[in-house]
């Protein structure tokens, strides 16, 4: 961000921006980008694995259910 505020990159005499102030701009979006899609993945990863926790315990439930209906030899 600080390159931007340096006098030979933004000068405000312009009615455009130069290519290195667009690239940099480019650079904070993508950056910006990549850090929020790594938090969603993130998530979406420990939703998953809390999930398969939930349907671990429902199947030992379910397994020690049907060792009570079992008859014992």
């Amino acid at each position: 961000m600080g390159f931007l505020a340096i006098q030979s990159v933004d000068s405000s005499d312009k009615h455009y921006s130069s290519e290195a102030q667009i690239m940099s701009y480019l650079s904070i979006a993508a950056t910006v980008g990549s850090i929020l899609l790594g938090l969603r993945l993130l998530l979406r990863q420990t939703e998953k694995i809390h999930k398969a926790d939930k349907v671990v315990k429902l199947r030992s439930k379910f397994y020690r259910f049907l060792a009570l209906l079992t008859p014992s030899r």
